[in-house]
């Protein structure tokens, strides 16, 4: 009996102490009502007005706005062509000479009677030699060789024929390219016609140049290319020393432009399922969901055209982890911080 008695107010100290446990729990917990939600940190940028430009940037040649072939004056032989590719001609230059066929064989016949007429007579006294020679004299006056001439000022090119070859009349013997009057071939996306005008500058980049320099669209083509979609385009350059015919260029064509936007980083812009857009601003640390507008872009910012207005606060990070109403805390952007974010 004594033993069971003992057993029982073992029991009941063991019950005492786990209460007042669990009381000592609840008064470390205060209220114990669960803690507060910790807000979530976002970083913002302070909208303001600042100038966007949509660029395109497209391939092309390097070539000569005046380049031609020079071509040969008559059917023959090419008796010379005094010139190899890179050197400079002028205007009017004659540069080789060519003999027709038909001359050639007159004047070998009147050779020949020459060269017979001595060799029977044993000197030029002999008037059968003077009169071959009279012959011959004439023939060689009046059978004379055509000369090759450049009709422009330039540079060779190409050269595809050499002395002794046969030609026909206009066939092309060099081409001769002005290359100090370079331009820039390349083709426009049909979408981009209407935005692009002669007398546009755009920067052009030349592989192998020392720098990129600034061209002007000289000629738009009249009509689009209805296999590529394009339309050919050609850009004046100035004077480039180091630029040569053939050379492969890039392009960077201004197609939209506005010098006073408001511009916000394209990753501030937020998509609904329907399509709609959407930014988060920052008033009295509450995020709210304004839907807006977007104009032009560019690889990384994109200017709103409605929704907003210069002085909002944007959230550029954390938003993704937001809701429409929730309070948020506004982080530091830390030491070095660039652009217009604020705390």
């Amino acid at each position: 009996m004594n033993n069971h008695r003992i057993a029982g107010l073992f029991l009941s100290a063991l019950l005492l102490v786990a209460l007042s446990g669990c009381g000592g729990s609840k008064e470390n917990n205060e209220s114990g009502a669960p803690a507060p939600k910790k807000k979530p940190g976002v970083k913002v940028m302070v909208l303001k007005t600042q100038p966007i430009a949509e660029k395109i940037r497209v391939t092309g040649t390097v070539g000569s706005r005046l380049r031609t072939w020079i071509n040969a004056p008559a059917e023959g032989t090419v008796l010379s062509l005094d010139l190899r590719e890179g050197d400079a001609v002028t205007p009017g230059m004659i540069i080789g000479y060519i003999m027709s066929s038909d001359q050639q064989n007159m004047l070998a016949i009147v050779q020949a009677e020459y060269n017979q007429a001595r060799n029977v007579a044993g000197n030029d006294s002999n008037a059968t030699v003077q009169s071959a020679k009279a012959r011959l004299d004439a023939a060689t006056s009046l059978y004379k060789s055509a000369p090759i001439v450049s009709p422009i000022k330039g540079v060779v090119i190409t050269k595809s024929v050499e002395p002794g070859a046969m030609v026909s009349v206009r066939q092309p013997l060099a081409e001769v390219a002005d290359i100090q009057k370079l331009i820039v071939k390349t083709a426009l996306p049909e979408r981009y016609v209407s935005a692009v005008k002669t007398g546009q500058k755009v920067r052009v980049t030349v592989s192998g140049a020392d720098s990129s320099a600034t061209g002007v669209v000289s000629l738009m083509y009249p009509s689009v290319d209805t296999r590529s979609r394009t339309l050919g385009v050609e850009i004046t350059l100035g004077t480039r020393k180091t630029l040569r015919p053939g050379m492969s260029a890039v392009v960077d064509i201004t197609v939209a432009s506005r010098p006073s936007a408001l511009v916000v980083p394209y990753d501030a812009v937020l998509f609904r399922p329907n399509g709609n857009k959407f930014v988060f601003t920052v008033t009295d640390s509450t995020a709210h969901a304004r839907k807006v507008t977007t104009g032009i872009e560019t690889n990384s910012m994109v200017e709103i055209t409605e929704g907003l207005t210069a002085g909002d606060k944007i959230i550029l990070m954390g938003q993704d982890n937001i809701k429409d109403g929730a309070v948020v805390k506004i982080m530091d952007n830390g030491p070095g911080a660039k652009g217009d974010m604020k705390k």
